[in-house]
């Protein structure tokens, strides 16, 4: 009877479609109640009141920008972890994990005194300041309970335990909701509501993976007990770390700036803006869940030193992502009036019956599927180049494209033009159709060649 090698995560054969959809669906079911979580957010508060639901918008975003940086760097632990497993190394799986929440304690009185230090500065002359500061600060207090969780569920990743996220995601997000409808229509408490069932959920999602990741069966098998804090370690996690999560925080930026651009449109803009951030931000858990399932393969398989099977792996995520995509979004279309009605307020409920809105609805929605697709390739293409330490490269591209092929013609289209939202969507479309063209450049150029070759150093 043959044995399963640590490096296969599934019973499917390494990088095969089927393999790619037995790690990723958990995942994409965990990250689906995400989506929902927001998706509940934003249609909650959008009952109660048309400016909290801007203001989560906005001040999220922002939130999501102060969090790109530590949470990129915690996540890519399951790199680290993956890389532990597929050489059999089962007593060192647990160490990268323990780094990054040696990290996130450092890090914790940061989030706390900069929330109150940033947002009056963040939020000055929005006409919205007072609910996105209530946004803002409740959700940067619970910050370290959300690092500290995707930094656990970096090890069920990395080994391949996907479930353990997955329970943990859908009851946190459950709990959410319910928490939501209580603090925003029971107590109207509005925005902080809305953000305070979120810090709380977030905390229990932490308390139920720490208690899995501390269990007998895992302190036996991967030392998970072993808390050491080795700060040479640290270092050299932080050096391949760091600036992809560097890169991606300068794309948090450029969102959160195109944000501002579509405030000072006025009128509906932000509305529209609003309505299909929200459609994306439902329909993510695809990219969410397949990011995540095919990072944990890659990991394995540069662990393990199969990287002949790379190119497998690639093929089969891209695959994988077009299908769903396909299926996903013809539903969403068909459906598409219907959905973004359930963002109106009662004040707003005229703009259903608006064709020129509409109009303008369909077409950014269309643009922001484009934006969609492209952005799933990209994500496969992240993580080949940190399981490959080439994450300079991907600093470097996101902060060209991120202003020259970005904000730049969003503020011209929106502000020196006055176009509508939807020509706002369509850059962000081609910015990621270069993204991703100079993504797979350098994994033709670089990473196939290596492999062709075999001179891939293996850390």
């Amino acid at each position: 009877m043959s044995t399963q090698s640590t490096y296969q995560l599934t019973r499917h054969p390494v990088g095969t479609l089927r393999e790619m959809w037995a790690i990723s669906w958990p995942l994409m079911m965990g990250f689906l109640s995400g989506s929902l979580m927001f998706f509940a957010d934003r249609f909650i508060l959008a009952h109660a009141s048309t400016q909290a639901m801007n203001a989560a918008a906005n001040a999220g975003l922002t939130v999501w920008m102060c969090l790109m940086l530590p949470l990129a760097v915690v996540e890519t632990a399951e790199i680290f972890v993956g890389k532990a497993n597929g050489q059999g190394s089962l007593h060192q799986v647990a160490t990268p994990v323990w780094q990054m929440l040696w990290l996130t304690l450092m890090i914790t009185p940061i989030f706390w005194i900069g929330g109150h230090l940033l947002g009056p500065l963040l939020f000055a002359n929005t006409g919205n300041t007072e609910l996105e500061l209530d946004y803002f600060i409740t959700q940067l207090y619970f910050a370290p309970c959300l690092v500290g969780f995707m930094t656990v569920s970096s090890f069920f990743i990395g080994i391949g335990r996907m479930h353990i996220v997955t329970i943990a995601m859908i009851a946190g997000n459950l709990c959410n909701i319910a928490l939501d409808c209580l603090f925003v229509f029971g107590y109207n408490m509005s925005s902080y509501g809305a953000a305070l069932a979120t810090g709380i959920s977030e905390c229990l999602q932490l308390l139920f993976c720490l208690s899995c990741f501390l269990s007998k069966k895992n302190r036996s098998t991967y030392k998970t007990s072993n808390f050491k804090f080795d700060f040479s370690l640290l270092k050299e996690f932080l050096r391949i770390a760091l600036p992809s999560g560097i890169g991606r925080m300068n794309e948090l930026i450029a969102h959160v700036l195109f944000f501002r651009i579509l405030i000072m449109a006025g009128g509906y803009t932000m509305t529209c803006a609003t309505v299909v951030q929200s459609l994306y931000l439902l329909m993510g858990f695809i990219i969410d869940g397949l990011a995540k399932g095919s990072a944990a393969v890659v990991s394995n398989i540069f662990g393990a030193e199969k990287l002949e099977l790379l190119p497998k792996v690639v093929r089969s995520a891209m695959k994988l992502h077009s299908i769903l995509f396909v299926c996903i979004f013809a539903l969403l279309f068909t459906y598409s009036d219907t959905i973004a009605t359930w963002f109106f307020s009662s004040d707003e409920a005229f703009l259903a019956e608006n064709p020129d809105f509409l109009a303008t609805l369909r077409a950014a929605a269309l643009w922001m599927s484009c934006y969609f697709l492209f952005d799933g390739y990209a994500w496969v293409m992240f993580g080949i180049f940190t399981a490959a330490k080439d994450t300079k490269f991907v600093m470097y591209v996101n902060a060209l494209w991120n202003w020259l092929g970005y904000i730049l013609p969003v503020y011209l289209i929106i502000s020196v033009y006055h176009y509508n939202a939807d020509s706002a969507w369509m850059c962000l479309a081609f910015y990621n159709a270069a993204i991703v063209l100079t993504y797979y450049t350098r994994y033709r150029l670089k990473i196939r060649t290596q492999i062709a070759t075999q001179e891939v150093a293996i850390a």
